[in-house]
C-alpha cells in the first residue's frame, strides 16, 4: 500500500474501478492487506504481549491486570524500566512515533503536505533542539542509565513483534526509538499543558505601552469569587480558626 493512499482515495477507486478492476487499483494493496489469514495487516493484529521480557539488564515479569494494564516486576531497576519500554511499544509504538514526528515536524514525510505547516511551526519552535539540550543533562544523571534502559525495551520490542497495524495501513516502518526522543515527549507533555503565546504578548505589551495597559489588556479573570493563588489572599495567622467541618 502507498504512502499516499487514504480510505477515500481506497474508496473511490473501489466505486470507479469496479470489483473486477480492483486488481490494477490501489484498493487492490488494501484488500491484500486484510486478505484472510495472510494478509499483512492479519499478521500485525495477531500480537500478543510475552508473559516474561528478557534483556541484558535482567529478566522481568509482565502480567495485565483486569483492566489490561501491564504489571511489571523485576530484581533490578534497569531490568523494570526495560520491561516497561516494551510494553508500551507494544501498546503504543504508532501513537509514540507520531507525537515525535509532530515534534520533530517530520509528520508530513507520512502524511503529505497536509501537515506541513505544522511541521514548520515545530521546526521553528526548536522542540527537538531542547530535547537533545536536555539529554545532555540527564544522561549525565542517575537518570541517564534508566531512560537507556527503557530506550533498549522499546527497540526490542520495535524489532522482536509484528509492527502495530497502523504502520502496514500508512506503509511504512518506525525508525529506532532514543534517548532524545524521549526527552522530546517531555517536551511535548509540556508544551500540551503550558503552551501560550499569552504571557509574551503580555510581556511585550508591558515593555512596549506600560504595566498599567498591559493590566488593562490581559486582566486576571476567575470564573469563581476567591482566587485560588493571587497573591492578595488574606495570610493565616496563628490562633485563626479553621472553618468547621461538616459531621
Amino acid at each position: 500500500m502507498t504512502r499516499d493512499t487514504t480510505r477515500r482515495a481506497v474508496l473511490a477507486s473501489a466505486l470507479a474501478a469496479g470489483t473486477a478492476g480492483l486488481a490494477t487499483s490501489d484498493a487492490a494493496d488494501l484488500l491484500d492487506s486484510f486478505a484472510p489469514l495472510s494478509g499483512e495487516a492479519w499478521d500485525a493484529a495477531d500480537r500478543s504481549l510475552p508473559d516474561t521480557v528478557e534483556s541484558p539488564h535482567g529478566p522481568a515479569a509482565v502480567a495485565r491486570d483486569e483492566f489490561g494494564v501491564p504489571q511489571v516486576s523485576a530484581d533490578s531497576e534497569s531490568a523494570a524500566y526495560f520491561a516497561v519500554g516494551y510494553c508500551q511499544a507494544f501498546d503504543r509504538l504508532f501513537a509514540m512515533d507520531l507525537q515525535r514526528r509532530v515534534m520533530r515536524g517530520r509528520l508530513s514525510e507520512v502524511i503529505g503536505e497536509a501537515t506541513l505547516s505544522s511541521d514548520e511551526f515545530n521546526v521553528a519552535m526548536g522542540f527537538a533542539e531542547a530535547a537533545e539540550a536536555t539529554w545532555e543533562v540527564v544522561g549525565e544523571s542517575r537518570a541517564g542509565p534508566l531512560v537507556e534502559a527503557f530506550v533498549d525495551g522499546v527497540n526490542a520490542a520495535r524489532s522482536e513483534l509484528p509492527l502495530p497495524l497502523e504502520f502496514e495501513l500508512i506503509g511504512y516502518e518506525p525508525e529506532p526509538w532514543t534517548p532524545v526522543d524521549s526527552m522530546l515527549m517531555e517536551k511535548q507533555i509540556s508544551w500540551t499543558l503550558t503552551g501560550d503565546f499569552g504571557e509574551l504578548r503580555r510581556a511585550l505589551v508591558a515593555d512596549r505601552l506600560g504595566e498599567g495597559r498591559a493590566a488593562t489588556l490581559f486582566p486576571t479573570r476567575y470564573d469563581h469569587d476567591e482566587a485560588i493563588l493571587d497573591g492578595t489572599a488574606e495570610p493565616v495567622t496563628e490562633g485563626r480558626s479553621a472553618p468547621s467541618t461538616p459531621p
